[in-house]
């Protein structure tokens, strides 16, 4: 039985970690993608077609954000009780 309960909670706090790394990233990049918009002058003056598709990768970055710290704090929850 306590083997059993090892294992889960070593996969359990795998999982964590993965989804954690994932988030990491996640940050890490849209932070580079913010900083490159907000240090370059002409970053308004680029066409309409290649500043929404630049948006579109920030918002599809925010929802994966999103998504794993939810799937982290629903694990979290999972086991804390």
């Amino acid at each position: 039985m306590a083997v059993n309960s090892i294992a889960d909670f070593s996969s359990f706090l795998n999982h964590q970690r993965q989804t954690q790394e994932i988030l990491e990233s996640c940050l890490w990049k849209l932070e580079a993608l913010m900083t490159v918009a907000l240090h370059s002058s002409n970053f308004y003056e680029l066409s309409k077609h290649i500043r929404h598709d630049y948006f579109s990768v920030m918002g599809e970055l925010i929802m994966e954000a999103i998504q794993a710290n939810q799937t982290s704090l629903n694990g979290l929850l999972r086991h804390s009780g």
